[in-house]
């Protein structure tokens, strides 16, 4: 399955921490395929009107430097594994 995810030089980026900076993270926000910069960046615009929020102009500044990066999401089944009872 593939997905966007918000990245900065080759680093996720933390959304949440936008407005403060770019911060990494390990767990990156996935997005839909179809979905772009300039969307994300449209919704931190009404957001920030309707709450009157610098914040979101300090975020829509670090998020015009990041791009959405195609990614791919494999899931790996893990055969169960039970302990084997000791016979002594």
């Amino acid at each position: 399955m593939q997905f966007k995810v918000l990245t900065h030089c080759d680093r996720f980026i933390d959304e949440s921490m936008l407005y403060k900076g770019l911060y990494s993270t390990d767990e990156p926000k996935l997005y839909n395929l179809e979905t772009t910069l300039d969307d994300l960046i449209d919704i931190r615009k009404k957001v920030g009107s309707i709450f009157n929020d610098n914040r979101y102009d300090l975020s829509i500044d670090n998020l015009s430097k990041c791009t959405l990066t195609i990614v791919e999401v494999k899931r790996i089944e893990q055969p169960l594994s039970f302990p084997q009872p000791s016979i002594n």
